[in-house]
């Protein structure tokens, strides 16, 4: 934010929001409710500033495994309740700094940041991506959604930190392989804060103010296997099980011009000679 806001006051409705925190719907945002129905999320998934965790619990609805990581106690206190309380045993809620948290390398093959992005100091954005990124299994999914430039006057002193495309471009892309950046929206209950009106944005089908913002789609480069039959180390090939020089020593035309001391006693592929072989 512009100015820093106490999250756990937020949550606990002692903040500047009269009731409930604008952000939280109750439901999961729009757009990423339509990456779930359209089957986008795959295998183990991190929500990345779970808040509420309303989509924590839409995934586990749907049977997925899900880690919903926040940094305030009472809003981990009320994911974990309410996925009790619906009967939810594969999500799982902890408090922890999302810039810096710590054991769960290499675990989520799908993270989702659900307005966390614009929510953290601009400071804090680098350790963010790179402990997500850590988290993050070979060929991970990433989903970013995150309020763009505009979305709020320029002169509003308490706001989201915006991005414009270019900005979020350069973040994320220091550490994951952007497939699409397009405009979205985010939804919010029209709670304006003390001496500050709603943003004239459309609404809704609910009501809800409809923000600009981003959605970033991204992935973790995958481990790429060669077959050991495809790997060339530098200036050797392997044939038929024997290892041959291919620039130390030139292949002769024909096994007639091979000289006896120079073949293999079991393959007919030439051999280099002992100072040219690697040593082991």
């Amino acid at each position: 934010m512009s100015e820093v806001m106490d999250w756990d006051d937020a949550y606990r409705q002692q903040g500047e929001f009269e009731g409930a925190p604008p952000w939280n719907i109750g439901e999961p945002q729009p757009e990423l409710a339509a990456l779930i129905d359209a089957d986008k999320i795959r295998g183990k998934v991190l929500d990345a500033g779970c808040g509420y965790a309303e989509l924590s619990l839409a995934l586990a609805d749907r049977g997925y495994t899900v880690v919903g990581i926040e940094l305030t106690p009472t809003a981990v206190a009320a994911a974990t309740a309410a996925a009790q309380e619906r009967g939810l045993t594969t999500a799982e809620f902890i408090q922890a700094d999302i810039t810096s948290f710590t054991g769960f390398d290499g675990q989520f093959n799908t993270i989702i940041d659900s307005t966390l992005f614009h929510s953290l100091p601009v400071e804090g954005r680098d350790g963010y991506l790179r402990s997500v990124s850590r988290a993050a299994a070979p060929g991970a999914a990433y989903y970013l959604l995150v309020f763009a430039k505009g979305a709020f006057p320029a002169d509003q002193e308490m706001k989201p930190n915006e991005v414009d495309e270019d900005e979020l471009r350069s973040a994320v892309g220091k550490y994951w392989q952007i497939d699409e950046i397009r405009p979205a929206f985010i939804h919010a209950n029209a709670l304006p804060l003390p001496g500050m009106p709603v943003p004239p944005h459309d609404r809704g089908e609910q009501g809800r103010v409809k923000f600009p913002a981003f959605l970033l789609t991204a992935h973790k480069a995958a481990w790429r296997h060669i077959p050991r039959s495809r790997r060339k180390p530098s200036g050797m090939t392997r044939s038929a099980g024997v290892r041959s020089c291919t620039e130390d020593w030139p292949r002769p035309r024909s096994a007639e011009s091979i000289p006896p001391r120079r073949m293999s006693s079991t393959f007919s592929t030439p051999v280099c000679p002992p100072a040219a072989r690697p040593h082991r």
